[in-house]
């Protein structure tokens, strides 16, 4: 946002014009003495024709890059003859008050025309534009304004796409469900910033599907019919792997995620040898907006992991049997509980093959050779996950899993689990660093775990209408005897914040200290005592005790584009996402670059995000992006310090620091 504010700045700071774009005139302000002003006309115009009725003052002055002229006794005189389209000039106003002139000049031939959005599902669209331009004009910037309320601007959600001039498309995705979303097109161009006509759209509500509980050791529950079907023998629609709306044609050069061939993948690409150009980006598992049960049922509901499957088929009986006149796999579990899975074939090109097999999607792609994914294969005589000649391009079955009830992330809260101590006990962290609005006494967590507020939190004071994330330690509002423990305190004083005097932590009696204990959290259930602050302890423990399913606790690494730590649960899987350099505290922050496309599936598996979001000492900001501190709730053994964890870009641990400091919050609630 801020780049693209100094970028307008910039340009209007030499465009003083102001124009449509079906405006037939520009009107340009001279203020005394010397002036820039630009000429965007899309025709080179004489100087006196393009002035129009403007009558110029004896001795005013028009200067160019190479030329100059001057206007004496009635008429401009020397080497600036015309106006050329798209130049910048310096005119020099002779006159002691501000004056306006419009230039006659004929209607560019400019047009932005917001295109329709398609392929709506609950979480993403497709939207884009068109930006058509005079000849020898530019597009400087381009893209699409997105919004919940009416007239989107570039102050808000956007798009940047490549200068372009023609049509341009781009995938909007971790929308709401049943949202209405409004979007323009604009074009940032030599002839000033222009908006197409506004458009709406609104995504696939979450829909209720029955379930079944088969009692799996990892509580995953498992829908009674396929997608796109009403019932438990109905064969529902088939899917391309990665793709979330059925066709007429499964063929490659239909196939979304590739360039027409099997060798030119374009996602989800694990093998230079079938990418387009060599391209790999290391995706083993469908994104949600790629993911064909997301995009049709709801955010609850997702394709099954081939673990899933095989989680699936070890802990049940399974038994080839039939249904209504159907024929199927039958899963019945120790509890009494079933599903059927019908025998529904597939799809290639536009013919229908084998309807005496059964193959079904999973969200797993073949590593090896990724133009195949992993499917769910059966037929009378027997059942297995299958990854040989099961080709992304085909169009297979799908039949959606969720997560146990019970075993569900609270609201506001990352579903991954963290051991945090010897006993076994579990938290879940926050979906982002804990953010303070002043004026309204408000709470909430940032939207996104790679949000943070950075140099703006200098703004600090009572009455601020922002929001800031760098907080002295138990400012939670709650007084405990202390002097500063309002969370806009900026006071260089230490001894002040968080009394009374002796070693006493954010817990037990003085527990209201702690931000999320006294604190209701607008996006985190907004109720108080839901959330907490780990300890020194339990951070320690998180970070260089805790056992995992993988080994790895932690990892450094920059997700898009911001430094930070990514920490682990303790179910996570190699599988999902391979990681460089993990536990390793002397790493640096580009041992993993983590894409906009990448990191949706690491936080889908449970993974936590720290950024680095620097410190704040009184009104002062430092070292944004470069340095990670969170606070602990333990207290130093002083009224002086408390404790926390940091994180710079060879370093990381545990550490005492002064409690004026301002740190970052990261908040956990108990798994129960």
């Amino acid at each position: 946002m801020k780049r693209l504010s100094t970028i307008m700045m910039c340009l209007f700071a030499m465009i003083a014009a102001s124009l449509s774009a079906d405006a037939q005139e520009i009107t340009i302000t001279l203020v005394p003495g010397w002036n820039w002003i630009s000429y965007p006309n899309a025709v080179s115009m004489e100087i006196g024709e393009a002035l129009g009725d403007f009558i110029p003052e004896q001795g005013d002055i028009i200067k160019s890059r190479y030329a100059v002229a001057i206007y004496n006794t009635g008429q401009w005189r020397g080497s600036v003859t015309h106006f050329t389209p798209g130049w910048g000039y310096k005119y020099y106003s002779n006159r002691p008050e501000t004056v306006s002139f419009v230039f006659s000049a004929p209607s560019p031939q400019l047009t932005v025309t917001t295109t329709e959005p398609t392929d709506i599902t609950t979480i993403s669209a497709i939207v884009g534009g068109t930006v058509t331009l005079p000849e020898n004009s530019h597009v400087f910037m381009c893209g699409v304004c997105w919004g919940i309320d009416s007239n989107p601007d570039i102050d808000g959600n956007h798009t940047t796409e490549e200068t372009v001039v023609g049509e341009f498309t781009r995938m909007l995705y971790d929308l709401e469900p049943g949202t209405t979303f409004y979007v323009r097109a604009y074009a940032l161009t030599d002839y000033g910033l222009v908006y197409g006509e506004e458009l709406s759209f609104t995504t696939i509500e979450n829909s209720e599907h029955d379930y079944v509980d088969l009692g799996l050791p990892s509580g995953t529950l498992w829908a009674t019919c396929n997608v796109g079907a009403d019932t438990p023998e109905g064969w529902g629609n088939y899917f391309a792997w990665g793709e979330t709306k059925p066709k007429d044609n499964y063929d490659w050069s239909t196939y979304q995620h590739c360039n027409g061939t099997l060798s030119s993948l374009t996602k989800y690409c694990s093998n230079y040898s079938f990418g387009y150009n060599g391209f790999t980006d290391d995706l083993t598992t469908l994104l949600p907006y790629d993911d064909a049960a997301t995009a049709n049922w709801g955010t609850e509901w997702r394709m099954p992991t081939k673990e899933e499957f095989e989680e699936l088929y070890n802990n049940t009986t399974v038994t080839w049997t039939q249904q209504n006149g159907v024929n199927g796999r039958l899963f019945t579990a120790s509890n009494g509980n079933s599903i059927f899975l019908p025998v529904a074939g597939y799809r290639s090109y536009s013919n229908f093959f084998n309807a005496t097999y059964g193959y079904y999607w999973s969200s797993s792609l073949n590593t090896g050779d990724p133009s195949y994914a992993w499917r769910f294969f059966f037929y009378s005589g027997d059942y297995f996950m299958n990854n040989e000649y099961c080709y992304r391009n085909y169009g297979q079955s799908v039949r959606a899993v969720r997560s146990s009830e019970q075993d569900t992330a609270p609201m506001g809260a990352i579903d991954g689990k963290f051991t945090i101590n010897s006993d076994g006990d579990q938290v879940y962290f926050s979906q982002g660093n804990l953010q303070y609005q002043a004026n309204t006494d408000t709470w909430r967590f940032a939207d996104n775990q790679y949000d943070y507020i950075g140099s703006t939190n200098s703004h600090i004071f009572i009455h601020y209408s922002g929001w800031i994330d760098l907080f002295g330690w138990g400012t939670s509002g709650w007084n405990s005897g202390n002097t500063y423990y309002h969370p806009w305190n900026s006071s260089f004083y230490h001894g002040g914040y968080y009394g009374p005097s002796g070693p006493y932590d954010l817990t037990g009696s003085y527990a209201n200290a702690d931000w999320g204990v006294y604190n209701p959290i607008s996006n985190g259930g907004n109720q108080d005592s839901i959330w907490r602050t780990l300890t020194q302890e339990e951070w320690w423990y998180l970070m260089q005790t805790r056992t995992t399913s993988s080994g790895i606790r932690y990892a450094k690494a920059q997700v898009l584009g911001v430094n930070g730590v990514v920490f682990l649960p303790d179910n996570w899987s190699e599988d999902i996402y391979s990681l460089n350099e993990t536990n390793t505290h002397t790493a640096s922050f580009s041992s993993n670059v983590i894409s906009v496309f990448q990191w949706p599936t690491l936080e889908r598996a449970g993974a936590v995000f720290l950024p680095a979001a620097g410190v704040r000492q009184g009104t002062s900001v430092s070292e944004i992006d470069n340095w990670g501190y969170y606070w602990s709730s333990s207290s130093a053994d002083n009224n002086i310090n408390a404790k926390g964890i940091y994180f710079i870009d060879s370093r990381m641990g545990t550490n005492n620091a002064s409690r004026a400091f301002g740190y970052s919050v990261r908040l956990v609630c108990d798994v129960q």
